[in-house]
């Protein structure tokens, strides 16, 4: 069996002794990408040195890694348990990863200062109807509304971070926010999904102006029953209130 940690250092030494770069990093990952053009090109014209391209970009990633002191072979164990550990399921024709689903009852100070930036970054995105100044002033309600609510649920990232959450009373809906850089990823419907069967959401009303929510929460089977005007807060923006079609 290979010994990746010992082939790396030896790569690197190579690199040493033949006076190849070991200091611009930014160089030595415009190489490696470069190697892999070249084993794409190697397969798609059908040469026969597609080996001998796969190896050199192998040969750059080890080099790369002790150029940065990572001992890759630990790495790609780790990442190997972890994709095992993984669970994925269809989604509109996407295989998409399951993500794992939070209800917080301890809500702290760090955790609201967390969804508060989520819940601003989310709506900026999206509400794009509000001006900066309305936003800023309805986020003055919104750490309570966190605290208050009956379940909270959230989603971290790998690394341990908020990247969506959502709020419900009884059977509805109260908010469902998503960090705008991970949007268009499933999270959304797998959230909305776990709300109906885990805590019966039926319910739920939206802005009439972000069609995009509005067209979302038709797609997973909300209909329209009734309008207002004016918001919750008496803003004259209307809102749609929406009921699960059975």
């Amino acid at each position: 069996m290979v010994d990746l940690k010992k082939l790396q250092k030896e790569i690197y030494q190579n690199k040493v002794d033949k006076g190849f770069n070991v200091t611009d990093v930014n160089k030595e990952f415009c190489l490696t990408y470069g190697e892999l053009s070249e084993a794409y090109e190697a397969w798609r014209k059908k040469k026969d040195d597609l080996g001998e391209e796969l190896a050199d970009v192998a040969i750059y990633l080890l080099g790369l890694s002790e150029i940065l002191g990572i001992n890759i072979e630990d790495e790609i164990q780790k990442k190997v348990y972890k994709n095992a550990k993984r669970e994925y399921k269809v989604i509109d024709g996407v295989n998409t990863r399951v993500k794992e689903f939070e209800e917080v009852k301890e809500r702290t100070d760090n955790l609201i200062n967390k969804l508060l930036e989520l819940w601003e970054d989310s709506v900026k995105a999206t509400h794009t109807f509000l001006s900066n100044e309305e936003i800023e002033k309805i986020k003055t309600y919104v750490p309570q509304a966190l605290i208050s609510i009956e379940h909270l649920i959230i989603v971290k990232n790998e690394n341990q971070q908020p990247i969506a959450f959502m709020g419900i009373e009884k059977n509805r809906l109260e908010m469902l926010f998503i960090k705008n850089s991970e949007r268009r990823k499933g999270i959304g419907k797998q959230l909305l999904n776990y709300g109906i069967e885990r805590y019966g959401v039926n319910e739920l009303t939206v802005n009439e102006q972000n069609p995009q929510a509005k067209g979302f929460y038709e797609h997973m089977g909300f209909k329209v029953y009734q309008r207002n005007e004016l918001d919750d807060q008496g803003n004259p923006y209307p809102v749609l209130y929406m009921r699960l079609e059975k």
